[in-house]
């Protein structure tokens, strides 16, 4: 798990230094024309540094809470973020960043594949911890 946790963490710092954050932002323009990597990268880069910490921050204690094994989280992460990157070319949005989206729904897949119990703190819609 911690490597998966520290290449990620890593690859965020990268992409948050211009001109790399430029080329990696999820942009529906630039993907149409012809730039698809952006459907992935768009979920690894961020605003600014308070929302990268605020997301690294997130991913690295739900992460240690609930133990996914590298291969669970690395699968997880990338199949979700190019999800997500494809979903969000069915909507409005022309600029996306962020791993907000993709954490969260990778915690929802580990408590469902562990069968998270009733008795849970909610901490937030996606994110519990047992008693």
């Amino acid at each position: 798990m911690y490597p998966v946790l520290i290449f990620t963490s890593l690859l965020c710092v990268l992409f948050q230094f211009e001109p790399i954050q430029a080329w990696v932002v999820w942009d529906n323009n630039a993907i149409a024309d012809g730039q698809w990597w952006r459907i992935l990268t768009g979920n690894f880069s961020h605003t600014n540094y308070s929302h990268l910490l605020m997301n690294l921050a997130g991913l690295w204690i739900i992460s240690y809470l609930f133990q996914p094994s590298k291969k669970q989280l690395a699968l997880a992460m990338l199949v979700i973020s190019l999800v997500t990157g494809v979903a969000l070319l069915f909507s409005s949005i022309q600029i996306y960043v962020g791993l907000s989206g993709t954490f969260a729904w990778v915690i929802w897949l580990i408590r469902a594949q562990r069968g998270a119990k009733r008795q849970e703190i909610q901490l937030a819609p996606s994110v519990g911890i047992n008693r």
